[in-house]
């Protein structure tokens, strides 16, 4: 009787490569390098930072701020010459709000020089705190 045609043999031969599968994922991943994003939160952030983490190129904010971001941005849109502008909501070390307009870091609405940029800013934050952003009727 040869070694293959045994069923315990083929089990073991099996078990032994997914083993060897699973020690090699795990060996690749440990080696890896962590990004920026990817380290662990700076102490005095507020715990729904930490949770919100991630790789994704996005400051974090607070969920009614990423709301409102949402709503800019969408305002944005609306205006052709200002379609290609990308705002990000974001929260400074110190907890207070920052927003980026592209590349441009402002610590209140009132600082950015577009007014155009400030009024869709200004409308999304009318209409979440009109309670229509959350999928409320009108």
């Amino acid at each position: 009787m040869s070694l293959a045609s045994n069923p315990l043999t083929i089990v073991i031969i099996v078990l032994g490569a997914l083993l060897l599968l699973l020690l090699g994922a795990y060996w690749l991943s440990s080696r890896r390098t962590p990004s920026a994003r990817e380290q662990p939160a700076v102490s005095g952030e507020p715990a729904w930072v930490t949770g919100l983490k991630s790789t994704v190129e996005e400051e974090i904010a607070s969920p009614a701020a990423e709301t409102i971001e949402s709503l800019a941005q969408e305002n944005l849109r609306k205006h052709p010459e200002l379609s290609d502008i990308r705002i990000d909501f974001g929260t400074a070390p110190g907890g207070e709000l920052e927003i980026w307009i592209n590349a441009e870091r402002y610590s209140s609405v009132e600082a950015i020089p577009d007014q155009r940029i400030r009024q869709a800013i200004e409308e999304a934050v009318d209409t979440f705190n009109q309670g229509k952003a959350g999928g409320k009727g009108e």
